[in-house]
């Protein structure tokens, strides 16, 4: 999920739109070249990173990338449920102490 939400908010700042296999082949090499070009970053090779590259290509592809925000809330929620994680959203009329935050 790291690699895919630090790939994918670059990604929402090209100008245009982005959809079709041309424009898929296209932007799968500039994150692999800017992948390789990470002076600290994973590794081309790992995993992740490869999952997450072929993911937005394929989003492009098929003309969905415009719902990876939708898309990455679901994963989160799926991934939260599977650990038994329940976020809430706690408001108060007057201060809490530390304990709640």
């Amino acid at each position: 999920m790291v690699c895919l939400k630090a790939m994918a908010g670059p990604v929402k700042t090209i100008p245009g739109i982005l959809f079709g296999r041309a424009a898929a082949r296209r932007l799968e090499a500039m994150l692999r070249q800017a992948v390789c070009a990470t002076e600290h970053g994973p590794a081309p090779c790992e995993p992740d990173v490869e999952y997450a590259i072929r993911f937005i290509s394929l989003l492009v592809e098929k003309n969905h990338f415009r719902d990876i925000d939708l898309i990455i809330n679901c994963i989160e929620e799926k991934l939260d449920a599977d650990k038994g994680i329940v976020r809430i959203r706690l408001e108060s009329a007057s201060a809490m102490d530390t304990g709640f935050a």
